[in-house]
């Protein structure tokens, strides 16, 4: 399918700089989109984002996270981020007591538990590295950005940097997106995301692969064959339906019509069915179940091979999903469950395709990525995307 966009004036809008290195700016503006750098946080998070709170700044490094909508943040008070705890809060503790711009609205509770303040407080995308820093025009500032900051035991120990679909922005949780049209940097409240190469399961040889989003535009250079639009099935997550899935040509009837839902807050694929793990353990493995999971070859590889309307194939490496036991046996390492629940796709799916994200229309947009340099073919969304 051919991406039909109403196009900003001036045609196809080139990137206002063109480094070398296409990843080496935080951020960079260009006219109706906003490119920021999403680089790896730790081995759980593949994909992480640089940012700042308060005045004077305090830095953070947080999951870019298509999961959740708002941002979450460990305060200096949230018990998993002190010095006897079992956890390490990565990407930084936030203090408002220390930034003379933050706003106190109420009390309120994390999204995965833990009681915490609810406030505003100035947001900045990119940095000046310094005083002559002429990139600096790049630097992108929200007062008044929502937070939700943990006094007590939250359930994440990194900042939460929510991306999805503000279903109630007058509660004050008015993310990224939708402040990027507020400011008139996007025309719309959509965004694409690509990776420079796949992102493999707890892999050294890929822990450095960078990821760019691009809010406000598509890249239709960092994709090959259709781009195609796919209807969203939940009205707060990005989930869609998989038409079929197969594993060496044998279609895998137990995944077919299930849906799935790419969230950039986890890094692997979870929930197989219990048809599907049992098959492949009968093909590459010896057939043998401990209770809680099916047994495959330990150098079992092939793809799994997700199949969408419209002609979309994304073929996901099931190697890095192998576990390694010290007794020599090794394991399907993807969850099992049952038939109705949702497959979650997380950074070794994502990395493998171009997508496109749309918090106004309740669609996504998919593509097989195309890997390597390309010149860039920037479209700036302004109305639907058919």
């Amino acid at each position: 399918m051919k991406l039909s966009l109403l196009l900003a004036s001036g045609a196809l809008a080139a990137p206002l700089v063109a480094p070398v290195d296409q990843f080496s700016l935080p951020t960079q503006k260009g006219k109706g989109f906003l490119i920021v750098n999403v680089d790896r946080l730790s081995v759980r998070f593949p994909y992480g984002v640089e940012f700042s709170l308060g005045t004077p700044a305090q830095r953070f490094k947080g999951v870019f996270d298509t999961g959740s909508e708002r941002l979450q943040m460990n305060g200096a008070l949230d018990s998993r981020c002190q010095t006897d705890s079992d956890y390490v809060c990565l990407g930084g503790v936030y203090s408002p007591a220390d930034s003379s711009t933050w706003s106190y609205d109420t009390n309120g509770t994390g999204t995965w538990g833990g009681e915490g303040a609810e406030g505003t407080d100035v947001l900045s995308l990119g940095f000046k590295r310094d005083e002559c820093d002429f990139f600096q025009d790049d630097v992108v500032s929200i007062p008044g950005y929502g937070i939700y900051n943990s006094n007590d035991t939250a359930g994440w120990d990194s900042p939460i940097f929510g991306l999805s679909k503000i279903l109630y922005p007058e509660e004050g949780y008015k993310n990224l997106p939708y402040w990027l049209k507020e400011q008139g940097i996007a025309k719309r409240q959509a965004y694409s995301l690509y990776s420079e190469a796949p992102i493999e399961l707890d892999s050294a040889a890929t822990k450095n692969v960078r990821t760019q989003c691009i809010f406000g535009a598509i890249d239709h250079s960092k994709y090959e064959g259709p781009l195609v639009k796919l209807p969203l099935v939940s009205e707060t997550q990005y989930s869609v339906r998989i038409k079929t899935m197969s594993i060496d040509g044998e279609i895998q009837g137990s995944e077919n019509a299930r849906n799935l839902t790419l969230d950039t807050g986890v890094n692997d694929i979870r929930f197989l069915s219990n048809e599907t793990s049992e098959w492949i353990s009968q093909k590459y493995g010896t057939h043998t179940y401990n209770g809680t999971q099916w047994d495959v070859a330990c150098d079992a590889e092939f793809d799994l091979n997700y199949e969408f309307d419209g002609g979309v194939s994304i073929p996901v490496n099931f190697k890095q999903f192998v576990q390694h036991n010290p007794n020599g046996v090794c394991n399907i390492g993807i969850e099992v469950g049952d038939n109705q629940t949702d497959t979650i796709a997380g950074a070794s799916f994502i990395s493998r395709a171009y997508v496109v994200y749309d918090n106004e229309y309740p669609f996504l947009h998919l593509a097989k990525r195309k890997y390597g340099y390309s010149k860039p073919d920037i479209e700036v969304i302004e109305g639907e995307i058919s």
